[in-house]
Parts: structure tokens; C-alpha cells; sequence
């Protein structure tokens, strides 16, 4: 929470790998809104007046702006809306060219990078699952959510009704597990990521299950749908990538329909593509997992 501007504005511009929700005073627009909206890491902006709509010049200029509102609901409904759409938004990407020349370091030390996520999955798998691991993940979590009263009642619910056939159901929720493990995926935070090792490991291991289950064995290519608003520097590069290997940085969800893939990608931004993604799954491959989570989906 800031009241200097300048300050607010500075702290931003530190930020990284992150999206940036802001909400300020419609009194602060003229001097603010330019500076904020330049922003790269600012996702989405709120303008609120304090009891009336103020006049806010050139609104049509900033793409950003989700709206302008004069009662707290109102702004809160919003938010939740556009933090809801953004979070199923957010995934990154490495890429990898196998075909270009480089010393066996080189390749060894990409492919390390690039692979990461996939090491690090295998890495926690052989730590073994304990009371105490859960304990280490939950207790971070009352931590980062100690004032927020709705998901420190989720946290509980966790501890005292979870169980490892869970994973996906809880993973699906709008709840504190799919944010703090998204953020960790994202920003390819280690400790934190170590400390979601008891959840991480069982959402992993029950995507494996229903994979063996549904799609072992079968022969059919499947055609799924990904539906993401992607910054143009990022999209610009993903373009020039044709033909080379493309990893996510966590776990990717898709859908068998494209419109409902579609819903997803109302950018508010003339920074951002919205972008669809095809994807064709061969069943035969034994070298991915990939499950139908629709029974267990929250959201």
C-alpha cells in the first residue's frame, strides 16, 4: 500500500517475473495511469472514486484498464474475475534448438535448463513422502496468507481433509495451493518449490495414475486446446521457434474444446497476442503424462 506514486512506481519497476495487479485513486489518473500502463510486469489496472466516477482522460488509450468503479464490490468482483483468468494464463516457455552447433557442454548445459522442471520432478520423487514435509509446506502457507481469514480456513481444510487421491481436485481449486505452487513454478523458485516437494510429488504421481489408466495403450492422436494472452516479445520469439522443442515450466492445462479454450484469452491489452494453441498428443508416446481431469475440476 502506497501514497507516494513515486514510490509505488519504483517498487514495480523492481519486480520480476511477476503480473502486477493495481488499483489507485481516479484522483491520481493524469500523473499515474502513463507511467503505470508503460509497464511491462502491470497485467491489469483498477481505478476507484471514492463515491462518484470522476472524468478520466483518454480511458480508451489504455488497454490495461479494466475499469473504472465507485463501490468496493463492484472493484472486488473484478479483480477476482481478472486475477481468475490471468492465473490460467500464466505459464512460461523454454526453448531448445537441437539442431544448432554447440560444444557437448553447451548442449549438456541448455538441455539441463531446459529440462529442469522434468529433473527437478524426479529429483523430489525420491524424497520420501512425511508428516513433516506437509507440515514444512502448510505452515509456509499460513505464513503468506496469515491475513487473509477465507484461505487460512482452506489451509485448515487441507490439513485435516487431505489424502495423496486428492491432488488434482485440490490443484484445480481457486485456492492457495494452485496460486503458491504456480508462483514457484513460475519464478522457478527452488526452496519454495522444495517446500511444495509433498503436494508436488502427489499431483504428479496421480496425473501418472490416471494416464495409466485412460490412455495407456490406446493408438488415437488426441487434439487439445490451450487458450493464452501472451506479452508480443514473448510471442514474437515463440514465432521464430518452428521446429525446435518447446518445454512448459509446470504443468499445462488444455481442453478438448476450442471455444472453451477461447474464453480464456479476452486480452485487455494492446501488448499482449491472444494466442491458441493446437496441440496433437499421441497416446502412444510413453515418454509424457497426460490426464482427463474433467471429474475433477473446481474451476
Amino acid at each position: 500500500l502506497y501514497t507516494d506514486s513515486e514510490l509505488c512506481i519504483n517498487y514495480i519497476r523492481a519486480i520480476i517475473k511477476e503480473r502486477v495487479f493495481v488499483i489507485f485513486a481516479g484522483a491520481l489518473s493524469q500523473s499515474v495511469l502513463p507511467q503505470l500502463h508503460s509497464l511491462a510486469v502491470v497485467t491489469a489496472i483498477f481505478i476507484f472514486f471514492n463515491g462518484h466516477k470522476g472524468n478520466v482522460p483518454l480511458l480508451n488509450n489504455y488497454s490495461k484498464v479494466i475499469g473504472i468503479f465507485t463501490d468496493q464490490q463492484s472493484l472486488l468482483q473484478s479483480i477476482r474475475k481478472t486475477r481468475y483468468f490471468v492465473l490460467k494464463q500464466t505459464l512460461a516457455f523454454s526453448l531448445f534448438d537441437h539442431q544448432k552447433q554447440k560444444s557437448t557442454r553447451d548442449v549438456s548445459k541448455d538441455w539441463g535448463s531446459f529440462t529442469w522442471f522434468q529433473l527437478l520432478i524426479d529429483i523430489l520423487k525420491q524424497i520420501p513422502q512425511t508428516e513433516q514435509a506437509k507440515r514444512d509446506m502448510l505452515d509456509k502457507c499460513r505464513e503468506y496468507y496469515a491475513l487473509n481469514k477465507t484461505e487460512m480456513k482452506k489451509i485448515e481444510q487441507f490439513e485435516i481433509t487431505y489424502t495423496e487421491d486428492k491432488a488434482i481436485e485440490w490443484y484445480t481449486r481457486d485456492s492457495f495451493v494452485y496460486r503458491l505452487v504456480n508462483k514457484a513454478l513460475r519464478t522457478e523458485d527452488v526452496e519454495l518449490l522444495y517446500l511444495f516437494r509433498f503436494f508436488i510429488v502427489d499431483l504428479s504421481s496421480q496425473l501418472e495414475h490416471e494416464w495409466q489408466r485412460l490412455y495407456n495403450g490406446k493408438t488415437e492422436i488426441l487434439t487439445l486446446y490451450r487458450g493464452q494472452a501472451m506479452l508480443t516479445e514473448e510471442f514474437d520469439k515463440l514465432n521464430k521457434s518452428v521446429g525446435i522443442i518447446i518445454s512448459t515450466n509446470g504443468f499445462f492445462s488444455t481442453t478438448k474444446d476450442n471455444q472453451v479454450a477461447l474464453g480464456f484469452i479476452a486480452s485487455h491489452s494492446d501488448e499482449q497476442k491472444r494466442i491458441l494453441f493446437e496441440i496433437k498428443v499421441d497416446c502412444r508416446l510413453q515418454t509424457i503424462v497426460f490426464a482427463d481431469i474433467d471429474n475433477y475440476s473446481q474451476m
